[in-house]
């Protein structure tokens, strides 16, 4: 296929932009690939992180189930009670666990279960872990309503649920926002109390942020809102230059929670590839040498064509040169091919034989002369096309058109081409009618 010249001229130029053009789709494929993978990654840290979140509270959750087993068998004395606080304190109690203690219900045995957000729970041991004692032993555990809706849905589910948020935890003055996760004890006649833990809501959020500090903020607002009075766990404000942001909500014991995750410049670091750049780097290297190297190409291709364009014109200067040196030559002369054909005559061949060369090119010796003759030329034909250095010479007698018989000299000798091959024969015709005549006068 043969390009229009324009495209040829530009090839260079279109095969640039078309190799730039590469360059920038796979690039942005890469930065595409790697944001999609790093946006994974991120999500996978979330929710391992919300995981966390959960474990943590679960932790408490397994004390809650110590206390409640050990009040399964009716109320311990005050010694037993010590004994079992002696030995959680033993354990790894998580820093967000402030208090662990028992409320009796008030209500009668017997009697019907709880009424719900009403009901109450005289507290009656509690144990605080590494901090001041409660401030009011005896008070109601369902004093507060946020507790006592707590308490109602852990009396009908029978299990650990969570209080909403409370601005400050019980006995703890300058404290985060808390809150309690109570579960029902039972017994024989149904629930007698109330195992319950008081929480430091800051404190568990902030072991889920401790890990992996470096590489992500967290934000925690109780309920579905992110407004400031929701606020649960917020050390710093939201960053919105973060690369990676994602806000998603938990249900922690039947409380919904608000995370705000983002990631720091470290994540941001560590996520970001360099591949995209070593794209762009090595396809802009290859577009700019495939652009010098089709540069380089046009450009030979364009000395080339100039180099053919003027050896094709020197060519036909020459070949215009040496038919104006037979076509003008005072000599008649004729070429053959090598089967015998006339192919050219010059303009003194038409003068001296008075015919038209259109009338015999093309033709053979036996279609133009006479049968005695034909056999002579034949024979000279022969004999130089099998040895081309030969020149051949004779004395014959032509006819004219007008019927004048001529006495000429007919000298033949064998064109060749580059290769030695013999491409057809050459021959001149002199006219010695004259001279001969006067010859045979002085006689």
């Amino acid at each position: 296929m043969v390009l229009p010249f324009r495209v040829r001229h530009a090839l260079h130029w279109i095969v640039l932009v078309a190799a730039l053009s590469a360059t920038a789709l796979a690039t942005w494929g890469s930065f595409a690939e790697g944001r999609d993978a790093s946006s994974r990654y991120f999500d996978e840290l979330v929710s391992r992180k919300i995981r966390e979140l959960g474990d943590g509270i679960g932790v408490i959750e397994q004390h809650l189930f110590s206390a409640a087993g050990l009040f399964g068998l009716g109320e311990p004395t005050p010694s037993q009670w010590s004994a079992f606080a002696a030995r959680l304190t033993r354990k790894q109690v998580p820093p967000s666990l402030v208090e662990l203690g028992y409320a009796r219900s008030m209500t009668a045995p017997g009697a019907a279960a709880m009424p719900g957000t009403q009901e109450r729970a005289n507290i009656r041991l509690v144990t605080t872990l590494g901090g001041p004692a409660y401030s009011v032993r005896d008070s109601a555990l369902g004093a507060r309503p946020e507790v006592a809706e707590a308490m109602a849905r852990s009396s009908k589910e029978m299990l650990p649920a969570l209080s909403r948020r409370l601005e400050a935890v019980p006995g703890r003055a300058g404290t985060g926002p808390g809150a309690f996760l109570v579960l029902p004890v039972r017994d024989s006649a149904g629930v007698s109390g109330f195992v319950f833990a008081s929480l430091r809501l800051d404190e568990l959020a902030a072991q889920v942020a401790r890990a992996d500090a470096g590489y992500f903020r967290l934000r925690a607002y109780e309920g579905r809102s992110t407004d400031a009075a929701n606020v649960i766990f917020a050390p710093v404000r939201a960053d919105a230059s973060a690369r990676f942001l994602k806000t998603t909500t938990a249900v922690l014991n039947g409380q919904v929670w608000t995370l705000a995750f983002e990631s720091t410049p470290a994540l941001d670091a560590l996520l970001e590839t360099q591949r995209p750049w070593w794209i762009f780097g090595g396809g802009l290297s290859g577009s700019l040498l495939l652009f010098g190297l089709t540069w380089s190409l046009m450009r030979t291709r364009r000395r080339a064509n100039e180099i053919a364009e003027r050896m094709t014109c020197e060519f036909s200067d020459q070949k215009k040169f040496s038919e104006d040196l037979v076509e003008l030559n005072p000599n008649p002369m004729f070429r053959k091919d090598v089967d015998g054909r006339f192919v050219s005559f010059n303009r003194a061949w038409e003068k001296l034989t008075g015919r038209r060369r259109g009338d015999w090119i093309g033709k053979r010796n036996d279609e133009v002369h006479d049968a005695g003759i034909v056999s002579t030329y034949l024979q000279q034909d022969r004999e130089l096309i099998e040895h081309p250095d030969r020149v051949e010479r004779m004395e014959t007698k032509i006819t004219a058109s007008d019927g004048r018989v001529i006495d000429v000299i007919v000298s033949k000798a064998a064109v060749q081409r580059a290769d030695g091959t013999v491409e057809g024969i050459i021959g001149t015709i002199t006219d010695f009618s004259e001279a001969k005549r006067l010859a045979e006068e002085l006689a």
